[in-house]
């Protein structure tokens, strides 16, 4: 039943046990790759040594002395490591992307268009930069936010009249606002003197 429950629980919730999910602690890969069920079953099929208390002493011992990752004796045969979860913050967004006017509101086809394509590794680079900017040297902040304003400008395009004037960082705070807290807003309707002009 101890192995079996270790098993379920750890496939289920991706290397976390009840215990583990109270202490927000995870298993996984030692190389960080995703853990596999061989992982786990090679893991916790080891646990019966525990229960033994010569073979616990070993394993504490093996803990704390032999590892360098802190690997307990199951860890170090399945090639898993166990590590802290710490409970992470939103991010006050009122701080790093005012809540002004955002030309890329008025696109909400094309805003939503964006949030589709952009996985949740590149929304989370735009949401470090923004938070980490007043860190950045000046030319590292120029260069930083151009390269990334460069990379969305090549994924979705939006009209020149949404982008005119705007500098690489305001782009940036723009496209933070659209992935992070524009869908939750309804687009104000332009007025018909914004509208760009057509050819009839």
């Amino acid at each position: 039943m101890s192995i079996g429950y270790g098993v379920g629980t750890e496939w289920y919730w991706r290397g976390q046990t009840l215990g583990k999910r109270i202490l927000r602690l995870r298993v996984i890969d030692e190389q960080g790759l995703q853990l596999r069920f061989s992982h786990i079953v090679a893991r916790n099929s080891l646990r019966f040594v525990d229960s033994l208390p010569a073979f616990y002493l070993v394993g504490g011992v093996t803990t704390s002395l032999v590892s360098r990752r802190a690997q307990h004796v199951d860890d170090i045969a399945a090639h898993t490591i166990v590590v802290r979860r710490p409970k992470m913050s939103e991010p006050d967004l009122d701080q790093i992307i005012p809540d002004k006017f955002d030309s890329f509101r008025e696109y909400p086809h094309i805003a939503a268009r964006l949030r589709q394509h952009v996985s949740p590794r590149e929304a989370g680079i735009v949401i470090q930069a923004l938070l980490r900017r007043d860190n950045l040297e000046s030319q590292a902040r120029v260069h930083l936010f151009n390269a990334i304003a460069s990379h969305f400008r090549a994924t979705i395009e939006f009209p020149e009249e949404a982008t005119l004037g705007l500098s690489d960082e305001q782009y940036v705070r723009n496209i933070g606002d659209v992935l992070f807290r524009a869908q939750t807003r309804q687009a104000k309707p332009r007025s018909p003197n914004t509208y760009p002009p057509t050819n009839l």
